[in-house]
């Protein structure tokens, strides 16, 4: 595969799964869509309390009888829209490299046989990290599956695309 088409293929992928991964996100009620936050009343002082306990960023977790919870904690400019579009962006970049290496690596196989392995390769990675999300850390399951659904027709579609109008 010549560099110009993996580059063209790479832009292309990203700039379509940053844009999947949005509208996905916004028109599905699994996903990102299933996560709730608790009301303001219901949370009493629990953001005082991290404020005063936790350090600067990290991750942490409250697990007892009655709660499994993971808290993020990043202070001060982390919270930017901007930021988190970028490397939004910048990630879905990324992973259109690396499925323009798995196209370029099996240009011998049919269409079909490229696609099925993308599908692997999608499902390797939820099944992987999703469901053990799901399993360990009681993350929904409308959550993890979501994730995988979306994830993986952005993968398809794109996938199928660069097959049919540029490889």
């Amino acid at each position: 595969m010549e560099l110009g088409i993996f580059l063209i293929g790479t832009l292309a992928a990203g700039i379509f799964l940053f844009l999947w991964a949005g509208f996905s996100q916004a028109v599905t009620t699994w996903g990102i869509r299933s996560v709730k936050a608790l009301p303001t009343d219901a949370q009493g002082s629990l953001p005082t309390e991290l404020e005063r306990v936790a350090p600067p960023s990290g991750m942490y977790g409250v697990f007892n009888a009655q709660v499994a919870a993971f808290i993020a904690v990043r202070k001060g400019s982390y919270y930017n829209m901007g930021r988190y579009f970028a490397l939004e962006f910048a990630t879905q970049l990324g992973v259109g490299a690396l499925l323009m290496g798995i196209l370029a690596l099996t240009g011998a196989q049919s269409d079909a046989e490229r696609l099925g392995l993308v599908a692997l390769v999608g499902l390797f990675a939820a099944v992987s990290i999703d469901f053990q999300y799901w399993n360990w850390w009681g993350f929904a399951a409308r959550y993890a599956l979501g994730f995988t659904v979306n994830r993986l027709a952005g993968y398809l579609i794109v996938t199928f695309a660069l097959l049919n109008w540029l490889l």
